[in-house]
């Protein structure tokens, strides 16, 4: 099962991809901790990773790609991705490689998901405020044609991540086995 997780800056993505992860046992595909990762090696490839990480730019589709791909190839049993794809052409690159079952698209207020990255875990360079301003910029003009290209292929299933943990852990459950249910 391939499924693709996406939403807005602080949303939960990687906290509900873990819950989904372990419910269809398969791996998580984070972009994020990929690029993180990535921006620390001591390569040319790692300190140009560094500067869009660092300024709240998206990685460009051709290093993203190359990094995603690679990880993807080994997956046999499926996966699910946190952060990817988070423009049309990551979209349609990796539509041409693997076949999509569904995407969960996870929405909140604005004003609820800068609170959220506020008070979480500190030391992210991503999470300073200028660069959490420009997260949402890039993700308002980049993302949401993935979100409109995913509803158009009818595969869009929307959760309203609104809620605090527990209450979207009770919200999730029931999505995944209705996402099991219509896969079948």
């Amino acid at each position: 099962m391939n499924i693709i997780a996406v939403g807005p800056p602080g949303v939960g993505k990687s906290t509900y991809a873990q819950l989904i992860s372990k419910h269809f046992n398969i791996p998580i595909v984070s972009v994020g901790k990929m690029m993180r990762a990535e921006s620390k090696k001591p390569t040319k490839q790692g300190r140009l990773v560094k500067k869009y990480v660092e300024c709240g730019d998206l990685v460009p589709d051709e290093i993203v790609d190359k990094v995603i791909n690679h990880k993807i190839a080994k997956l046999k049993k499926g996966f699910i991705t946190d952060g990817y794809p988070r423009e049309l052409g990551q979209a349609k690159l990796l539509d041409s490689k693997v076949d999509i079952d569904v995407v969960i698209f996870y929405k909140a207020h604005k004003k609820i998901l800068l609170e959220r990255i506020k008070n979480r875990h500190k030391g992210r360079v991503d999470d300073l405020p200028k660069i959490v301003k420009e997260r949402f910029k890039v993700y308002k003009e980049i993302t949401t044609p993935v979100i409109k290209y995913y509803k158009r292929k009818k595969i869009l299933f929307e959760i309203d991540a609104s809620y605090d943990y527990k209450q979207i852990n009770k919200i999730i459950k029931p999505s995944i086995k209705a996402i099991s249910s219509a896969m079948k």
